[in-house]
């Protein structure tokens, strides 16, 4: 394996992940400086009586945010879920739980951050069934140490372009 070639490829694949999620943090950032409250004017929107953006009113991640499709706070609770302690189909945040959740020591399907577990886990100490990490364990890891090769063709079959860090040593 070629791990220069590697990281920088996988490191493209993670900016895909991250980039919509610093976006929205970005926006959360100039929304508490500026006085204009735009995810609490969200707030009043309804579907199917659930509301569309649900905050803790200071967009501060401390406190209950409430239950909303897109819940931002503390321990946020919705589809899209942010901050510390999220819960939710996407989930990002330290301690995040979901179907796809991003954080350190985030748990679920697919987890991705520090500590992270899930039957798919990426990050530095991962545990899972499929593990892309260093110092990752479970059952196929692909980490410095190991590469295992149900791991490789699981990963190379979700991310293609990892294979060519493969095929040069093989």
């Amino acid at each position: 394996m070629d791990k220069t070639k590697f990281q920088r490829i996988l490191a493209r694949y993670l900016v895909w992940i991250f980039v919509p999620s610093a976006v929205l943090f970005l926006l959360m950032l100039i929304n508490s400086i500026v006085d204009y409250d735009v995810l609490s004017a969200l707030s009043n929107l309804r579907i199917a009586g659930i509301p569309f953006v649900s905050t803790n009113e200071t967009l501060r991640f401390d406190g209950f945010a409430g239950v909303g499709i897109i819940s931002v706070g503390g321990i946020a609770v919705g589809a899209i879920a942010l901050g510390g302690g999220a819960i939710g189909l996407v989930a990002a945040g330290g301690g995040a739980i979901g179907l796809i959740a991003i954080g350190g020591g985030s748990v679920g399907v697919i987890a991705i951050g520090g500590g992270a577990v899930g039957y798919v886990a990426i990050g530095g100490g991962g545990l899972g069934v499929y593990v892309l990490a260093g110092g990752g364990r479970g059952r196929h890891v692909i980490s410095n140490t190991s590469q295992d090769e149900k791991a490789i063709s699981f990963f190379c079959r979700y991310l293609p372009r990892l294979r060519s860090a493969f095929t040069e040593s093989s």
